[in-house]
């Protein structure tokens, strides 16, 4: 899941990584999310043991390196990349902001 507030001096995202599989939840696991204007990951991170649900979020607060404001870099259907690893498997997941 990825929701945003955005306007165009700020952009609010939330996203939350649910381990759905039919084995238990790995300890550790791995996640690099990426889009036009930001990149972030973490090496090692753990689901909440209650749910199996990680949740984090990121802020934009200013022009990114290509000077446009964060409405106008955070197109309303654009495509956000989520590379998830663990126990040496990765999977690719595409998340559209909502």
């Amino acid at each position: 899941m990825y929701e945003t507030e955005i306007s165009e001096e700020r952009e609010l995202a939330d996203y939350s990584i649910e381990y759905i599989g039919k084995e238990p939840a790995p300890k550790i696991f791995g996640y690099n999310i990426k889009s036009s204007w930001f990149e972030f990951g973490v090496n090692e991170e753990t689901f909440n043991e209650e749910n199996n649900v990680h949740s984090g979020n990121s802020e934009c607060t200013g022009p990114p390196s290509n000077d446009a404001s964060c409405e106008v870099s955070i197109k309303e259907n654009e495509k956000i990349e989520a590379v998830l690893e663990w126990n040496g498997k990765s999977e690719v997941i595409e998340m559209y902001r909502n």
